[in-house]
């Protein structure tokens, strides 16, 4: 998790903070440490270019428009967004190979 002070994420949770502030990384993540949507902003895209179906955490279900997250708990919607993202999405690799 890469936190840099550029005001890119006003609305972090404390516990979101707390972890980056403690140096916790994004590598090892499991189900059980998975953040909650609230913890990372969780959002509607709106407008913007940066959605989860570009991330790379995200992993798109076959037979269902919706996918799942490396880093974050239940359904994720492609056309969400959270401040965890990271450029370099296969959610249409995902949905080719299945």
């Amino acid at each position: 998790m890469s936190y840099e002070d550029d005001g890119q994420f006003p609305h972090a949770s404390p516990d979101a903070i707390q972890r980056a502030v403690a140096g916790q990384q994004n590598e090892g993540v499991t189900p059980d440490t998975k953040y909650s949507k609230d913890e990372v902003n969780y959002r509607p895209a709106g407008s913007s270019s940066t959605t989860c179906f570009d991330c790379a955490h995200f992993r798109r279900s076959k037979g269902s428009g919706n996918g799942t997250c490396e880093l974050v708990n239940g359904s994720i919607r492609p056309d969400f967004v959270c401040d965890e993202f990271e450029a370099g999405g296969t959610g249409l690799v995902d949905l080719i190979t299945g």
